[in-house]
Parts: structure tokens; sequence; C-alpha cells
């Protein structure tokens, strides 16, 4: 999450998931929607920020390659975000009908929600637009390479739905370019050298195209990937108008200990000063909202002072670990020394060094693990024989809490309240 929110992503497409179920979480100041996959190889999700978040009216996935989202923006604006993985050249070669049904449901996903006031579509499409041929608009002249027959499908696409390549409109270095780094062996050297290219785009309509403000990738995120973080700011204002971000207020709950009411001194103490408190003060000739707020922080400061409050409850207790923190930030800068060395022996020595930091890391997590499973084993010890299994099972049985989520007829979830009251 920090990648996103170090670049300021509003909405963020994921690829490769790998979560067969689906998952919805808050975390790190981003709501996290994951889409249920048929394959435990693919799963597509979105980050969205949490101001973004609230005007989330539905999410729903077509197929593994494909999904949407959608975001009510104004009272008639609406905007779409598309996620696609497309396959790869090596299924393309072996199954090309595989690559005909990802375009037919992008295709009909495109124009079902063409009409939207703002369209996106980004993804890994695996396949590479290269240098702009003559006449061609539905890309810029910043890209890399030459295109082959697998590539064209794209440009077809492209170019029937009058969409345009958002990264491929500014002049960056070839390193800003590239979304993909990947490793292959020379068949003339037999030497392992290294591979870029730009196959993660970001699509618009070409009506769009004059909110870019840039479109670049960018190298070297915490999170290890052979893929770049792939970015298009726009300037969206232009379209809905001026509107800030929408904060969104919250205040901690307060629990009090109310079993303590159940001891009848306790009980009695309670119900004397609440009637003294509220008595002695001065309502009269108040508005109703006021001498209502008046009784209330009259009850709160009694329910205080008499019964007391309960500690919040962490309810996913992380223990944090100075060392690993340490051993994690050393792997990190390696690896940024090891994409940015030239050099393959100076190279070899940061990977060798790296790894003896991760197996480190494994050791450590094992220990602390081993651990924290000892505190757990000598806590059920220490209860009475009728409580043990009960704790034992809570310990190391707990599930996932799974949010109740409405669906319409097809199957797809509804997050627009006024589609839910429907």
């Amino acid at each position: 999450m920090s990648d996103l929110s170090s670049h300021q992503i509003a909405v963020c497409c994921l690829q490769e998931t790998k979560c067969a179920y689906g998952f919805d979480e808050i975390r790190g100041g981003y709501r996290l929607l994951g889409l249920p996959s048929e394959s435990r190889h693919y799963g597509l999700g979105f980050a969205v920020t949490n101001w973004l978040a609230k005007r989330v009216t539905r999410f729903l996935s077509v197929s593994d390659r494909v999904a949407v989202i959608q975001f009510r923006m104004s009272s008639k604006s609406v905007m779409t975000v598309i996620n696609v993985y497309g396959p790869t050249a090596m299924h393309v070669a072996t199954n090309t009908e595989e690559q005909e049904e990802f375009f037919c449901d992008l295709a009909a996903v495109t124009t079902a929600h063409r009409a939207s006031t703002l369209l996106y579509i980004a993804g890994d499409f695996k396949s590479k637009l290269r240098i702009r041929h003559e006449q061609e608009i539905f890309m810029a002249r910043h890209s890399r390479g030459r295109r082959n027959a697998n590539d064209s499908a794209l440009a077809h696409f492209l170019d029937m739905h009058g969409l345009f390549a958002c990264n491929t409109t500014f002049d960056h270095p070839a390193r800003h370019k590239t979304t993909w780094q990947g490793q292959c062996r020379d068949a003339a050297t037999n030497q392992v050298v290294p591979i870029y290219n730009m196959i993660d785009i970001i699509l618009c309509p070409h009506s769009h195209k004059s909110l870019l403000q840039d479109s670049r990738s960018y190298a070297g995120t915490k999170l290890t990937s052979d893929h770049r973080l792939v970015v298009a700011n726009a300037n969206i204002s232009r379209v809905f108008g001026v509107w800030g971000k929408c904060t969104r207020t919250t205040t901690e709950s307060i629990h009090y200990a109310t079993q303590q009411l159940a001891e009848p001194v306790i009980r009695l103490e309670y119900q004397l000063r609440l009637a003294q408190s509220v008595a002695d003060l001065p309502l009269k000739g108040k508005p109703a909202q006021e001498q209502w707020q008046n009784i209330a922080d009259a009850i709160h400061s009694v329910a205080e002072s008499t019964i007391g409050t309960i500690p919040p409850t962490q309810h996913h207790k992380h223990q944090f670990c100075p060392e690993l923190a340490q051993m994690s930030a050393k792997q990190s800068n390696l690896r940024l020394r090891i994409n940015n060395t030239t050099d393959n022996q100076q190279r070899q020595q940061l990977k060798q060094q790296r790894n003896s930091v991760l197996h480190a890391m494994r050791r450590k997590a094992l220990a602390n693990a081993s651990a924290i499973l000892d505190e757990r084993a000598a806590e059920v010890e220490r209860l009475h024989d009728g409580a043990r299994m009960f704790r034992a099972v809570s310990l190391l049985c707990r599930r996932p809490h799974l949010q109740a989520v409405v669906q319409d007829e097809h199957g797809h979830t509804v997050e627009d309240p006024l589609e839910v009251g429907r």
C-alpha cells in the first residue's frame, strides 16, 4: 500500500491475485476488492483509495481475464475502470481461441460501458504496441520495438473501438517506458540477457486524451515483481467540475463495562449519581437538541466514573520484530541495488547477499511463530479442563470474517445504497 500512497494512486488494477474466493478489506488507506477466479494462477482485483471508495457503485468479474468497477462521481456522472489480464504468447500459440475469447469479452464490456462519463482500461495485455506505423492514431510515438502478429490483435482492438494508449504519449527515458522486465538465454552466446518490454498499458477514449497530464512506469517498488507500476495522471476535475477529496470523519467507539451493573452496589451508585447529574443540568429554555446533548454528556461522564470503559479489542495482533524490520529494509535496499547494477559479477554478489538475508528472515519468522505457538499452548494449559478445548479451538481455528454482500439477478455485486434498497 505504501507504493500506491507514495504515488498518490486513486484506482489501481491488480492482476494475478491468486485468490479463488475473492476478498473485500480496508488496509493502509485503501479498499482492496478481490474478485473470485476459477484458476489459481489468475485473479483480478482493485485497490481504491478511501476517499473514492465511498463512490463505488458496483464491481464485477466478467471472466478470469476481465473485471469492471464503476464509480458514481455525481448524480449524472459515472466513471468506469476495466481491468484486464491478457493471455501470453505461449498460450496463444497453442490455443488461438483463447486470444479471440479474451478480445471478444473485452469488446463486449467496452461497448456496454462506452456511455460512461469517463472510461479507462488498464492491465497486463501481454502484447506490445511497439513503434507506431504511419497513419495510426490509437497510440503516440513513444513506444519500443516492432510489432508481431500476436501484438496486431491489440492494435486492431484499439483501432476498432477508438481507444488510445496513454503511456505512449509522453517522452520519457526507456526505463520509464518499460513495464515488464525478464530474462532469456541468448542462443549465440549461451548467456542470460535481460528483456525489457512494454506490455502493461492504460487505455482511454480519444476524446479524453486532453485530460492526460503524465503517464509512465515506476521501478523500485517495495513489492517485488517482474512488472513495474504503470501510472496515468489525468485532470478529471475538467469533467466532473471542481470537487475535492471526500474526507470521512471517524470517531473512536467507547465501550463501557456494563457487566459491572450486575453488582447491586455499583448499580445503585450509578443510578443515584446519574439522577443527581441530570437534575443539576440547566435544561430549561434550551433547544431540544442541546438538551439531549447535555443529558448524553452527563450519562457518559457518570458511566466512565462509576463502571469504567473496556479497552478496544485487538482483532489482529501483529507483533513488531525490530530484527525482522532491519533485515527487511536491508533486503529491499539490496534489491534496488540489483536492479540498478549493470555489472553482472557485482549483481551476482548482491543476489547472494540478498538470498542470505531472505533465508535469515525465514528462520527468524519461523522462530517467532514457534514462540507464539508456545505462548498460546501455555495459555491453554493455565485454564481448567472444561475451558481448555474451547480456548484451543478458538486460538487455532480462527476464520476470516466474511462480509455480507448484495447481488443482482445476474450475480453482480451491488454497492449503490439506492440499488440495494430496491
